[in-house]
């Protein structure tokens, strides 16, 4: 059994080796393993393509893959396992042009 992760320095791939050790010892003949990725959308491919048979993901990422945008050209036939994680998202911005304070001329 697969499972696709991500970096080896990301929560994902650790997430994943914990995973796998629970499966390998818990179901009879099953022998389980993360895989390094690239990923979200990497993930997904693999598991729409059968190379993999769990992948974690970004929620924003598996939702475009279900409706077939951005990095995926078609709808992915993915379901959602568990939340595991977590991850917050930063946005920083820059005021509107008209808002910004002008310098002295």
């Amino acid at each position: 059994m697969s499972i696709a992760t991500g970096g080896t320095t990301g929560v994902y791939y650790v997430y994943g080796g914990g995973l796998a050790k629970q499966l390998s010892a818990g179901i009879a003949n099953t022998q389980a393993t993360a895989s390094v990725t690239s990923a979200s959308v990497e993930n997904i491919k693999l598991l729409a393509s059968g190379k993999a048979q769990i992948g974690f993901s970004q929620a924003d990422t598996a939702a475009d893959a279900v409706n077939g945008k951005d990095g995926f050209t078609a709808e992915q036939p993915i379901k959602a396992l568990a939340r595991i994680y977590d991850n917050y998202l930063h946005l920083v911005l820059a005021p509107p042009a008209s808002a910004r304070p002008r310098s002295p001329t």
